[in-house]
């Protein structure tokens, strides 16, 4: 090929890796996309009561039913009389029995008034069973173990 016909092509060549870099790099950046804050609508995807009996329990997750990687969880608790119980320290320990393991990651537990308690940085890294081994303390206490499926 003569040499006055390879530059057009090398140009080409060039535009055209350009153009891939950008596209990359749209995709690909820092700070990448952002998701918004988890959302807990709906009705609940368990409703338990503590092993003594003494509160109710309402989960729901974000997303819901739980997938696999990261989740937010929210936990609603009340009382004998129905009534929201706030002032709950809540430990929260993601487990699969079947696989007799849970998770690196520690969740991050945060009251939110009304009963309500957000646990996020669930680390649901694989199919299979799920529990989460709940400890509840405070002026009440009891525990609970939300059970489900990942897919």
């Amino acid at each position: 090929m003569p040499r006055t016909a390879l530059r057009p092509a090398l140009r080409r060549s060039a535009g055209l890796g350009l153009a891939l870099l950008a596209l990359l790099g749209a995709g690909c950046g820092a700070a990448g996309p952002t998701s918004g804050p988890a959302a807990f609508d709906g009705a609940a995807l368990l409703t338990l009561a503590t092993t003594d009996g003494a509160l109710g329990v309402e989960l729901r997750t974000s997303p819901q039913p739980p997938e696999r990687g990261l989740d937010s969880a929210e936990f609603r608790i009340a009382g004998p009389t129905g009534a929201p119980v706030d002032g709950l320290s809540l430990a929260v320990v993601p487990w699969m029995p079947d696989m007799g393991h849970g998770t690196s990651l520690k969740p991050v537990v945060t009251a939110q008034g009304g009963g309500v308690y957000l646990v996020e940085n669930l680390s649901l890294f694989m199919a299979g069973r799920w529990q989460l081994r709940t400890a509840i303390g405070g002026a009440a206490s009891g525990s609970v173990v939300p059970e489900f499926e990942i897919q």
